[in-house]
């Protein structure tokens, strides 16, 4: 196990620029997350950080050993990839102790790593099969345990799970999180799946375009988002976003207009904001009311149409439409009796509303919002 430390990396291919200057740490046993969408660079960096990419620049430190310039297999780590990447004329136990044979570790020790992780991985009775006669959670599992007899000092998993179907997803999600617990290995994990994301990291790297936009725990990437960006891409559904104009900028906050002409006061600091400047007001769909029994509690209620009802069993998704034909997604548990075209009312509490200045960046809350429990 061992500390990672990326300071300043870049990378370019030819004149576009993948990676701008990178740095953080990843500390000894932690589980590390990066997400973000396609082209970011979260595939990049992982693999510079494993040696099969060359930085353009910056340091890569492991423990307390500059790797920058060294080769894969001197580096200490091990990576999962997406494809499996299994030997298909190996058996199961051939293609786990296949790197400790290149390695010459004496056979008692490889079959001693072997039974171990086989037993962790419960695959003990998988070890004389080929990939071709295993389904896909357990060629991953296979990929997997030749990476945990190597003994590195990190994991690097590249979108492991992104071939299986939804339900092993999750199942394998919570074998990895319980794989950490057991081996306290430092892990990074790479997923443009932000379900994934919150539900197995210790801390989440948002990544967009080649940059750092935050780093932090879940829970606090979902409530504190430091832009827009996070805002949007923390959430399922995403944050509602509504372009507003300030009606009064004080010490006690933050005025603004909301289509239909009704104000409301949210509870930020001001920043710099003017009367009649433009911004963006955010709010989670979990945080939006529906109908009458909800809105006596709400600060407004908002006058919209009903263009799409999900039920999904435990819960609704309300899609409607309001007058200027901004569309919002409302999520609330249970049902919701309401059709295509019915008029609905949508309630909002000011506290728990974002307010994003025009370089979008989130506006610091006076005081801490009280979530729902």
């Amino acid at each position: 196990m061992a500390q990672i430390r990326i300071e300043q990396i870049r990378k370019s291919y030819g004149p576009v620029a993948v990676l701008n200057g990178v740095s953080f740490s990843v500390e000894d046993g932690e589980f590390v997350v990066f997400v973000g969408p396609s082209g970011c660079g979260k595939t990049t960096l992982l693999r510079t950080i494993a040696g099969l990419e060359k930085p353009s620049g910056g340091r890569i430190v492991i423990g307390e050993d500059d790797v920058t310039a060294w080769p894969p297999a001197r580096r200490g780590v091990a990576m999962v990839f997406q494809s499996y990447a299994l030997y298909p004329h190996m058996t199961v136990v051939e293609n786990i102790a296949f790197g400790l044979k290149v390695a010459k570790v004496p056979q008692a020790e490889i079959d001693k790593r072997v039974k171990e992780a086989a037993a962790m991985l419960q695959i003990g009775h998988l070890l004389g099969r080929k990939p071709k006669e295993l389904s896909g959670g357990q060629r991953q599992r296979v990929a997997i345990g030749r990476s945990i007899v190597r003994q590195p000092r990190a994991f690097l998993f590249d979108e492991p799970l992104s071939n299986l179907d939804a339900e092993l997803r999750v199942q394998m999600r919570a074998e990895l999180v319980g794989l950490h617990e057991r081996l306290r290995s430092t892990m990074i994990y790479v997923t443009h799946d932000q379900v994934e994301a919150m539900t197995m990291a210790d801390r989440i790297v948002v990544l967009n375009a080649g940059r750092i936009e935050q780093i932090g725990a879940p829970l606090d990437l979902y409530r504190q988002p430091q832009n827009l960006f996070v805002a949007g891409f923390i959430g399922s559904p995403k944050m509602n976003f509504l372009k507003v104009k300030v009606v009064e900028a004080s010490t006690g906050g933050v005025a603004v207009e909301l289509p239909g002409a009704q104000h409301v006061s949210i509870p930020v600091e001001a920043g710099g904001l003017a009367k009649g400047d433009t911004v963006d007001l955010g709010v989670r769909p979990e945080h939006l009311h529906i109908g009458s029994a909800e809105n006596a509690a709400a600060d407004l209620t908002l006058p919209a149409t009903a263009q799409l009802v999900e039920h999904l069993g435990s819960e609704v998704l309300l899609h409607a439409s309001l007058a200027d034909g901004i569309s919002l997604v409302a999520r609330r548990a249970g049902d919701v009796m309401a059709g295509r075209g019915d008029a609905v009312s949508i309630g909002v509490n000011a506290d728990l509303c974002y307010l994003f200045d025009k370089d979008g960046r989130s506006l610091a809350p006076l005081r801490p919002r009280r979530f729902p429990q």
